[in-house]
């Protein structure tokens, strides 16, 4: 029996706005981790003082977890036959985290990591509902583990913080 060519099983289950809806919020939060996996990055290579060995790890740990999760989700917008935001001005646009400045404290850097977690764990709540609603299972269990992960180490930062 000849395979059809050009399908996606996703073309089967859902329709064209359904799809559009869900892509709209995975390219949301893939954008947004793009911005975070920078400023992480940025952090992980600028922290000078007495924090500096303990923020460098932490800053590492999330840029690695940052760059598994961004590759979850650019699959799972290959999965529904649509292509990731590609440039870096419209990540930035579709971006809900802005990048920081120079020359920050230790502190400043995690207060500011704190805060993009807690508009990370959002977008990954919107994501969450939305895949429920529609009855995508997969995309829906990938959230919610990487919540898991980033709800771990928001309680990490802010037991820092303290």
């Amino acid at each position: 029996m000849d395979k059809p060519s050009n399908v996606n099983i996703f073309d089967l289950e859902y329709s064209k706005l359904e799809k559009a809806e869900m892509i709209t919020h995975l390219n949301k939060l893939l954008s947004s981790y793009q911005v975070f996996y920078h400023k992480t990055r940025n952090f992980y290579w600028n922290i000078v003082g007495q924090d500096n060995y303990d923020l460098r790890k932490s800053f590492r740990d999330l840029n690695k977890k940052s760059l598994r999760h961004m590759n979850r989700l650019s699959q799972r917008i290959r999965l529904f036959n649509h292509p990731t935001t590609e440039k870096w001005n419209d990540i930035l646009l579709g971006s809900e985290i802005t990048e920081a400045g120079t020359g920050l404290s230790g502190f400043e850097m995690v207060k500011l990591i704190i805060t993009d977690i807690l508009t990370l764990l959002s977008l990954q709540s919107g994501c969450i509902r939305k895949a429920s609603e529609l009855g995508d299972y997969g995309t829906e269990l990938i959230i919610k583990r990487m919540t898991c992960t980033l709800e771990e180490d928001y309680l990490l930062l802010v037991s820092w913080l303290k």
